[in-house]
């Protein structure tokens, strides 16, 4: 945007002084320059020149901070030139003055700018300054895991009831490591709170006493009631679906009947807006049988058949949806449900206590060893801030209580900018309140590009003020909305438009998609060639191959997965849009040529699919890169010595000894281990205690190799006693001539760099707080995902592949959207305990007698809440993705009987009217994939 030409909204957002200003900048909006800009007259604004020192300027990203000051940098250097043209000598000093203060600017990461105060401010927190970052993601585990083993000994010996019951309920087993990771992710989910241990310590408030004699005298259920209604509906849709089959087909009109009245009551639920109207509705939901149906001699037997199995598909699934979700909820009386949730009160009482006590237990060993994380900055930060000691202080109350550190440094802040304000928490929310002198925020951000939840980032931050700063001038909160897309062609603006303006309402996915919402083109563009690669945004549908004679001999459908059969749908397209030398335009608005790297396919995760993305892309010689990880801790010859490490700590583990006697080092096959485990004598429960004698079992020289292989395992147990595990693997590696065997495997040099890798691990570990050969299994068993070789990405003239989380702030002339199809996932959302952060924490009713647990009332209205949350995470995530591509969007999904399917998602909208913009809530509120949503919003375009 050279010499750019700024946009009324833009100029405002440049020009607005003395008030808070939130710029809700959509993709592709210009954002970035935008902030430059007001930078640069703020500086240069000689009736009221700021001092580059007196902005704090805070991002998410070491990148973004950097390229904004250079971009800053440049922007004065090029100021101060003109002024020295003009001869305007006191502007060209003071610019002069700013370049050298550059260095000197707040223009940093938040991590960075805490890191500044803490160094600034320690001794008002009582905190050591040689105080270290403790940042390794498995250092940090095996330090908590130790601490958190401590706090649950003292516990244990304690021998609390409630406490044994919470245990005993997250244990899942003999073992507490399924308790443990419950503590740890509370632990962490509260971090993000500003004050944690209140927050914990609210958590058992909604299982106590409460009054209520029925479920509509608390609120919360309402959102149970309305997810059972929008159940209804869907089930109401469904039969409609299979109205629509058996239209003018009189050979099924036996089944009308049956069908008719299981339709009416499904109507009927959905219509129910009490819970006494459903206690009295749910309970008379039953499936009679289908009178049996013939066919005709003129009946088509293929169609009939299929028009049979579709039917009955259709029902079994909501005969299956009915008899999960429905009839055991309506089973149970309302007052067990309210009595049920009183009755967990203890436990939930003891996760909360002992969650405490870990997270104080873990806060003393930190600063006993000099070390924090993040969340500890953040929290000294606002230890620093904040003045708990002030008279009618509460942690609701916290941002009108600025300590005298605070005060000062409101002084010197002129203005406080915050870029990606959306995924920001409630810890950094309340850090920049205490900063500001209450007219001087500036923040920058869409809500709809919010997409670190996972992360504990807060979107309805940004919503809140969205919804409450005016859009009037003079307001002391004022809002502007930059929605003018630079990026994008026309086309791809408006089927984003309409697809979010039917999915997005405030109700279901947390914001409202209407005019301020909507994209706007802005980009200028020359005259567009014949050949240039744009247009309609495509959706290709891709229907698993059911019929043997229609694919090629050398191939199976069973082995062929979905991303494989979009791959090659999604090479083709490439291999057109590269012969036909289709155009691709330029950020000026000029043409070319397109090039590989012009193009990006996007996935939601691509752990799994890049690799097979990759192949077929390679197959088809189209030169393509992933922004992968090779996950070296699962490889073959890792895995052995990892397998290795165990036994030397206990060998009476049979699955890791196996492992271990199979590979070369000791040479034992399938038959061995028969012969062994036929031999081993009553009192003998593991392979171990039979090998000393194996030498009069198997055969002699393979009882030899055997008897070597225990020689050094002896010695290397010797070893395993000393500090280190890095010189117990070299000498492990050393002894057996390891590397040797790996390099002769097939694909040997990766080998050899994954058992580096794993030894450079084990000599990280020597040096962490803390280590030995336990804590080494320790944090592998649990922490294994996060050791990885290095990343590989995109380089030269190559196709990419990456996520959409990894895409954000990115942008392409080409973006496939691969794997629509693909399910979300909502597996955190069906653990044992949920957490919440306004609602607290959901947990299971444990019926100890029986040692089962189930859902409890106030558990589902956490998951349906969450489940809320979740979904409006993913359409942001479909929003992100969708706005990438400058000049095409393709979007490839690939599912088994798309017709079905398609019917399925169409027959809901037969009753909407034009006049009703958005989709029926059941139909988004029960989206599974982006398809779920893209097919019946897309299907109503005329």
């Amino acid at each position: 945007m050279s010499q750019m030409t700024w946009t009324t909204a833009q100029q405002a957002a440049i020009d607005a002084r003395g008030q808070n200003l939130l710029l809700s900048a959509a993709a592709g909006s210009g954002k970035t320059a935008v902030l430059t800009e007001r930078i640069k007259k703020l500086i240069t604004d000689m009736d009221d020149p700021a001092d580059i020192t007196e902005l704090l300027v805070l991002t998410f990203t070491r990148a973004s901070a950097g390229e904004m000051k250079t971009r800053i940098s440049s922007g004065i250097a090029k100021a101060l030139s003109e002024a020295e043209q003009e001869q305007n000598t006191p502007l060209a000093r003071h610019l002069s003055r700013q370049l050298a203060l550059m260095s000197s600017a707040q223009i940093s990461t938040l991590d960075s700018f805490f890191q500044t105060l803490i160094r600034r401010y320690f001794y008002l927190i009582d905190l050591d300054p040689n105080t270290k970052m403790l940042t390794d993601s498995n250092e940090i585990y095996a330090l908590e895991q130790d601490v958190l083993s401590e706090v649950l000994e003292t516990y244990y010996e304690r021998g609390e009831p409630a406490f044994l019951d919470c245990a005993d309920l997250l244990s899942g087993g003999f073992e507490d490591s399924g308790f443990k990771d419950t503590i740890l992710s509370l632990y962490h989910f509260s971090c993000s709170m500003p004050f944690p241990e209140d927050w914990l310590g609210s958590l058992s408030r909604p299982y106590g006493e409460n009054g209520a004699a029925a479920l509509s005298d608390l609120p919360w259920t309402k959102d149970i009631l309305e997810d059972f209604r929008r159940r209804a509906q869907s089930w109401a849709d469904s039969y409609r679906q299979i109205f629509t089959f058996l239209e003018n087909e009189p050979a099924f009109a036996p089944y009308a009947e049956t069908l008719s009245d299981e339709f009416d009551a499904f109507t009927i639920l959905s219509k129910a807006e009490t819970w006494d109207e459903w206690y009295q509705d749910a309970p008379n939901i039953s499936f009679a049988k289908l009178k049996a149906v013939k066919k005709s001699s003129s009946e088509d037997p293929i169609r009939f058949e299929e028009i049979k199995n579709n039917v009955q598909a259709i029902r079994n699934s909501v005969k299956k949806e009915v008899s999960e979700k429905l009839i055991p909820f309506f089973a149970i009386p309302e007052e067990q449900w309210l009595h049920d949730v009183i009755r967990m009160y203890p436990i939930v009482r003891a996760l909360s206590d002992v969650t405490i006590a870990f997270s104080r237990a873990y806060a003393g060993r930190k600063k006993q060893e000099g070390l924090m994380e993040f969340t500890d900055m953040e929290h000294y930060v606002l230890d620093i801030l904040v003045d708990k000691t002030a008279e009618g202080f509460t942690p609701e109350r916290a941002g009108e209580f600025p300590s005298s550190a605070a005060r000062e440094l409101q002084k010197k802040y002129k203005e406080i900018m915050i870029d990606e304000y959306q995924d920001t928490n409630d810890v950094q929310e309340l850090i920049a309140t205490l900063l500001s002198n209450g007219r001087n925020r500036f923040m920058v951000g869409d809500v709809k590009q919010s997409i670190y939840r996972f992360r504990q980032a807060d979107p309805t931050i940004f919503q809140k003020k969205y919804r409450s700063f005016s859009s009037d001038e003079n307001a002391e909160d004022r809002r502007i909305d930059l929605n003018r897309n630079f990026r994008s062609d026309a086309a791809i603006l408006a089927s984003i438009n309409y697809i979010f303006r039917q999915l997005m309402s405030e109700k279901l996915l947390e914001l409202d998609y209407g005019d301020r919402e909507a994209l706007y083109p802005g980009r200028h563009e020359d005259p567009r060639p014949a050949a240039y690669a744009g247009g309609a945004v495509e959706v290709e549908l891709i229907d698993k191959v059911t019929d043997e004679n229609t694919v090629p001999m050398d191939e199976s459908v069973n082995d062929i997965t979905s991303i494989t059969f979009e791959g090659r749908l999604i090479a083709k397209k490439i291999r057109v849009l590269m012969e036909e030398k289709r155009q691709v335009m330029n950020k000026d608005g000029t043409f070319r040529s397109i090039d590989y790297s012009d193009i990006v396919i996007l996935l939601r995760s691509i752990d799994k699919k890049a690799p097979a993305l990759l192949k077929v892309l390679n197959e088809e010689h189209i030169p393509a890169t992933a922004d992968k990880d090779d996950d070296f801790i699962r490889s073959m010859e890792v895995q052995i010595l990892w397998s290795l490490l165990k036994i030397l700590d206990n060998p009476r583990q049979d699955l890791p000894l196996l492992a271990v006697l199979r590979s070369f080092l000791a040479g034992l096959d399938e038959e061995d281990f028969a012969r062994l485990r036929l031999a081993l004598a009553p009192e003998e429960d593991s392979l171990w205690d039979i090998l000393p004698r194996a030498g009069g079992i198997i055969p002699e020289e393979k009882a030899l190799r055997l008897s070597r292989f225990l020689s050094l395992y002896e010695t290397w147990r010797k070893e395993a006693r000393k500090d280190g595990v890095a010189p117990l693997l070299r000498r492990i590696i050393e002894d057996t001539d390891y590397l040797s065997w790996v390099a002769g495997l097939p694909n040997g040099t990766a080998g050899k760099s994954h058992v580096l890798s794993f030894y450079e691990l084990a000599k990280t570990r020597d040096s962490a707080t803390v280590n030995g050969l336990f804590s080494f299994l320790e944090y592998l068993r649990r922490a294994q995902k996060d050791f990885k070789t290095i990343s590989t990405s995109a380089k030269g003239n190559a196709v990419q592949i990456m996520s959409i989380h990894k895409s954000k702030g990115l942008e392409f002339p080409v973006v496939f959207l691969a794997d629509a199809a693909k399910s979300f996932n909502v597996k955190d959302l069906d653990r044992t305990v949920i957490f919440h952060r306004e609602m607290g924490l959901g947990i299971h009713y444990f019926d100890k007698e029986h040692m089962a647990h189930w859902p409890s009332l106030y558990w589902m209205a956490i998951r349906t809440a969450a489940g809320r949350e979740a979904q409006a995470e993913e359409a942001r995530l479909l929003y992100v993705a969708m706005t990438r591509a400058r000049d095409l969007l393709c979007i490839t999904a690939f599912r088994k009987n798309f017709i079905p399917y398609i019917s399925s998602c169409l027959t809901p909208l037969s009753s909407l009217t034009e006049a009703e913009s958005r989709l029926p809530a059941h139909i988004t509120a029960g989206g599974k994939s982006y398809l779920s949503w893209i097919l019946p919003a897309a299907a109503r375009h005329r």
